[in-house]
Parts: C-alpha cells; sequence; structure tokens
C-alpha cells in the first residue's frame, strides 16, 4: 500500500502497478492505484434483527459486517427512532442493501477512508464548515451551474464529496455540500489545482 496526502490524515491505496521513465534528464514515476478496500462493494452479508431494532442500530451493525468503522451515520432526527417492528432479515450484496435501506429517506452514502458515511446530500457529512475564499485557495470566480456553483481552489487533499463548505467569494458568498470533485497536478506545468462542484446545502 501507499499514503497520499499532505497532513497526517493520509489516504491509504493499493499499489497494483508502477513504472519509471526518464524523458531526455528528467525521471518520472507513474503509479496505478485501487482503493484499499476494492473488495468491500462485493461483500455478502446474512444478518438477522430482533423486533423494535432501529434504522441506526442496523447501519451500525452492517458497517461491522463490512469490516469498517461506521463513520458518520447522520440521520435526520425525525428517522433517528426508526424502527423495525417486527424485525428484519438481510441478505445480499451489503452496499446495495444499505442504499435500499436509506434510499426512501433521500440518504447517500460513501464508503471512504475506511469508514462507512451516510448523509443527506444537501445537508453533508462533516460539522465543521470548510471555508473557501481567496485566502484559502479560491481561483477566480465561481461559475454558476444547473445545480450550484462551479470553481478551482488550491490542491486540498482533505477536501471531499459531501463535504460541507462555505464558499466566501468577492460576488458571492454560498454554503455548499461538495457533490463533484476531481485533483489535478502536472509535474511539468502549472496545473495544480482542485476542481469543484457544489450544490446550495438546505
Amino acid at each position: 500500500t501507499t499514503d497520499q496526502g499532505y497532513t497526517n490524515k493520509e489516504h491509504s491505496r493499493s499499489l497494483f502497478q508502477g513504472m519509471n521513465r526518464k524523458d531526455d534528464t528528467d525521471w518520472s514515476t507513474q503509479l496505478n492505484v485501487m482503493d484499499t478496500f476494492p473488495n468491500k462493494k462485493k461483500t455478502i452479508i446474512s444478518i438477522g434483527f430482533n423486533a423494535d431494532t432501529t434504522l441506526q442500530t442496523v447501519l451500525n451493525k452492517i458497517a461491522k459486517e463490512l469490516g469498517v468503522a461506521d463513520g458518520k451515520i447522520k440521520l435526520p432526527k425525525d428517522l433517528k427512532k426508526v424502527k423495525f417492528n417486527n424485525g428484519v432479515s438481510l441478505y445480499g450484496n451489503a452496499p446495495k442493501i444499505i442504499n435500499d435501506l436509506i434510499r426512501p429517506y433521500g440518504l447517500i452514502y460513501s464508503l471512504k477512508n475506511k469508514a462507512l458515511n451516510i448523509y443527506s446530500p444537501t445537508a453533508g457529512i462533516n460539522d465543521e464548515v470548510f471555508i473557501i475564499n481567496s485566502d484559502t485557495g479560491l481561483i477566480d470566480s465561481p461559475d454558476k451551474t444547473d445545480k450550484g456553483w462551479a470553481f478551482r481552489t488550491l490542491l486540498y487533499p482533505n477536501l471531499f464529496k459531501g463535504q460541507y463548505i462555505k464558499l466566501d467569494g468577492i460576488s458571492i458568498k454560498k454554503e455548499l455540500i461538495i457533490e463533484k470533485i476531481r485533483y489535478r497536478g502536472d509535474s511539468s506545468g502549472n496545473e495544480w489545482y482542485t476542481e469543484i462542484e457544489g450544490i446550495e446545502k438546505k
């Protein structure tokens, strides 16, 4: 495995192919990596729960069956009391079961950094807001999209899909949830930035 990131919050990945190449006087290394939990999405579970088990308990158990922490399972207040009055038996692909359980409530999930995160797409995973402005790396002016806003920042390895951020530009001040994120880096040029698309937080 190899770690990526600039801080102590590194992200582990499994290295499955590497190549060194020399161009004139410059050496470069190309790495092809994959998630350290590539098989978790194929995990089959078979578990049962007694009557009056809460949705929260079920999700926590599935996380343990996947071999990951339960991360930040942010259920809305009105869902924390949701119970399976007659109990429930679950068998099949774990990620699909998770999706089937939470989709009726408008929630989504992600398996990231050894944790299961479940959250509302308009509420975000994190509680503390990350402020993005010209002082913290905002590049150029944000562009309006059909769903929200698109913009670029300096490279931030700790930004992730579902994160709650505050866009604090000269002409726009919005609270957003990151919907799409892409990192760009070119050792032979000046393209070192993060591309973000966010929807407004509700």
